[in-house]
């Protein structure tokens, strides 16, 4: 199922991002877009191959989520190396902050 078949049948949209942008999207899908679904954008979250997500519930008031990164694990092949999907640098000192985005 894809996004725009998410969408029209209303179910929850769940994002991952590994740049600092969460807030942003969850308001461009919400206001631009016109999304009623329920909308959880996470942010700072770098995914590998294979990685598998747990999340845990919103945190009030903080609106932070536990994101757990599970990752299958294959016999080591020297050959073959693990690449990240995404990559994104942060600057030193940089905060990982989750955020849910819900728009009344």
């Amino acid at each position: 199922m894809g996004l725009g078949d998410k969408i029209a049948s209303g179910e929850p949209i769940y994002v991952m991002l590994d740049g600092d942008i969460a807030h942003t999207l969850g308001a461009v899908l919400r206001e631009d877009c016109k999304v009623r679904s329920e909308i959880l954008s996470i942010d700072c979250v770098m995914l590998m191959d294979f990685d598998y997500i747990d999340l845990g519930r919103v945190r009030v008031p903080s609106y932070t989520v536990p994101v757990t990164i599970k990752s299958l694990v294959f016999k080591d092949d020297p050959e073959r190396t693990r690449e990240r999907i995404h990559h994104h640098e942060h600057e030193h000192g940089h905060g990982h902050h989750h955020h849910e985005h819900e728009h009344e």
